[in-house]
């Protein structure tokens, strides 16, 4: 569901990329001058979280659905900007607590795929979310599996080796 003050074509999207790319700015200028003051990066958070709450929810009520709860909870745009910009800001500060941190960062985005996932099959019912899931991850999965059968990798190599390029290459795509 899009902001449908926006109509929910190419404007919405593109003002999405626009609150994302100054997102991707700030956060740019921050490491780059060796940090903004803590109440200068939290304004400029707010203003992103808000920007983007306000092209998701937009002007009219917003329809949102909860885990557990069957029918579908229609919220006005003075409840629903403010809960999406304070989800919104909760979730850069929580990456930007673990930026430089690769480990917490990929526990905190596994985590998150994972309570979507079950969010996802609550809604949707298991076995048709199941499917999705098994269709979107079986063609990456084979494919790694051809490319690390095609090296001959069985077993992870010694630490300090490097890697094939083909592998990493598969790996990533």
């Amino acid at each position: 569901y899009l902001n449908p003050y926006f109509g929910g074509g190419i404007t919405t999207w593109a003002c999405l990329i626009s609150v994302v790319l100054f997102a991707m700015m700030v956060g740019y200028f921050d490491d780059r001058r060796g940090g903004f003051n803590e109440y200068t990066l939290a304004v400029l958070d707010l203003l992103i979280a808000g920007a983007a709450a306000f092209v998701i929810c937009g002007t009219e009520v917003a329809p949102i659905w909860l885990p557990g709860w069957k029918e579908t909870l229609y919220l006005s745009p003075w409840l629903s900007i403010p809960l999406a910009t304070g989800t919104i800001w909760i979730s850069i500060n929580a990456t930007n607590c673990s930026d430089g941190v690769d480990g917490v960062s990929g526990s905190l985005a596994g985590t998150a795929i994972m309570v979507l996932g079950g969010l996802l099959s609550d809604k949707l019912g298991r076995r048709p979310t199941l499917f999705v899931y098994l269709l979107g991850m079986s063609p990456p999965v084979l494919y790694l599996m051809w490319k690390l059968e095609q090296a001959g990798y069985v077993m992870p190599r010694a630490a300090g080796s490097p890697a094939e390029p083909a592998l990493v290459t598969a790996l990533w795509i």
